[in-house]
This record gives C-alpha cells, structure tokens and sequence, in this order.
C-alpha cells in the first residue's frame, strides 16, 4: 500500500455542519489513551479495511467524524480508521469535528489547521 493517503471527504447529508480538520497525531493519540470512553479501540491489527476508502488503491481515505472536548474525544464513526492512521505514523490525523469541537480542539491547541480536499497525510519522520 502506497504510504501517501490523500484526503478525500465524502460528505453525508445530516442535520451537522462538519469541519474538516487536522490534528496533532502525537497529541491525539494521549488525549484519545486516556479517555475511558475511547479506550475500546486502543490498536488495529492487520489491513485496513477497503471501505474507509473511496478508490481501489486505497489512497483516498474516508474521513472520521468526531466530538472533541478538552475531557477527550468520541467518535460518530471512524475510530478504527483513526486508530490505524495513528499506528501509521502521520505528523497529522485528519476528522471531522462539528463547529463546537472545532472550536474546543483550537483552544486545547490539538488543532493544526482545518483540512483541504487534496491534502496529503506525511508520515512523521521522527517516528518512522
């Protein structure tokens, strides 16, 4: 599997308004291991799974959608995925958080910036 994972957002009609953003991997994943909540979903073994995303080469990758607070973070869907992008080793983890959690996430400074469609994950080359 190709290392470059290029964002796409599939975009479900919901009563939300979903921000695409980008977080701090490193700070995710502390956040996300002490978060009793979360903690169900602590690795991912083996392969992903070809429906987080949106092409054959699996390089198009289905966006997460995720409450952030400064308690922690939940997710409507997509933990697995995330938890699997964490292990990968990219710099930054893309989601989907509502305009609240946006605003939680920017304030906590978890938030690197919001997402672009194309934007391309790199790995963090300090982890690799």
């Amino acid at each position: 599997m190709s290392s470059n994972i290029t964002l796409s957002f599939e975009m479900e009609s919901d009563r939300h308004i979903w921000i695409v953003a980008l977080l701090k991997a490193e700070r995710l994943k502390a956040v996300w291991d002490n978060d009793d909540l979360a903690a169900e979903v602590q690795f991912w073994k083996g392969d992903p799974i070809k429906t987080w995303f949106r092409d054959e080469a699996l390089s198009e990758l289905k966006l997460a959608k995720a409450y952030y607070s400064q308690r922690g973070i939940s997710f409507a869907n997509g933990r697995h995925r995330t938890r699997w992008l964490l292990q990968q080793g990219y710099e930054h983890i893309p989601v989907m958080l509502l305009p609240g959690s946006f605003v939680e996430a920017m304030l906590d400074g978890i938030l690197v910036r919001p997402a672009m469609f194309g934007d391309v994950l790199i790995h963090n080359t300090a982890s690799s």
